[in-house]
């Protein structure tokens, strides 16, 4: 019983043949963040200059 425990501390709980990995401090979560909000910016900017000029397009009367 004691040597299940002790093997278990020492893997951390992860299987045989996995690796640790480290988790992720707070300076990687912030610069993830920054990284997801500057990518849905750019895709919404897309997104409204596609808009408008197709709303410009489209209501130019035929000649």
């Amino acid at each position: 019983m004691n040597i299940h425990v002790a093997s278990v501390k020492v893997m951390n709980g992860l299987m045989p043949g996995s690796e640790f990995v480290t988790p992720m401090t707070l300076a990687e979560r912030i610069v993830v963040a920054v990284d997801v909000v500057a990518a849905i910016l750019i895709a919404g900017l897309g997104w409204f200059i596609w808009r408008g000029f197709h709303r410009k397009t489209a209501k130019q009367p035929e000649k």
